[in-house]
């Protein structure tokens, strides 16, 4: 079993825990405020820089999570860029929980 941590819910601000998930490339976590999402390591630098809307934003998807699928926030795959378009700052996805990585 892996072992719980406590820190800083990196989208509402407020104690939080986590697991470690995909062999520590996300981060797991259970929020009072957000519930439950993952979120990749480098996404969560990324959210850390980020402004508070943003993060605001990311905690009231991740409180659309259910039963079934949970938000899952990652960086877009490098080189992944379209013509006329923006590069894309974050990926965010509800994936059924029993596709999560451990």
């Amino acid at each position: 079993m892996k072992s719980e941590q406590t820190q800083t819910c990196p989208l509402f601000q407020t104690p939080a825990r986590f697991v470690f998930a995909d062999h520590n490339n996300r981060k797991h976590f259970s929020c009072p405020h957000c519930t439950e999402f993952q979120i990749s390591v480098g996404a969560e630098t990324r959210v850390a820089s980020s402004i508070p809307q943003w993060r605001a934003q990311l905690s009231e998807l991740a409180r659309r999570g259910n039963d079934e699928k949970i938000l899952v926030v990652t960086l877009p795959p490098a080189g992944q860029k379209h013509d006329g378009v923006a590069n894309q700052a974050l990926v965010t996805e509800f994936v059924p929980r029993t596709t999560l990585p451990q």
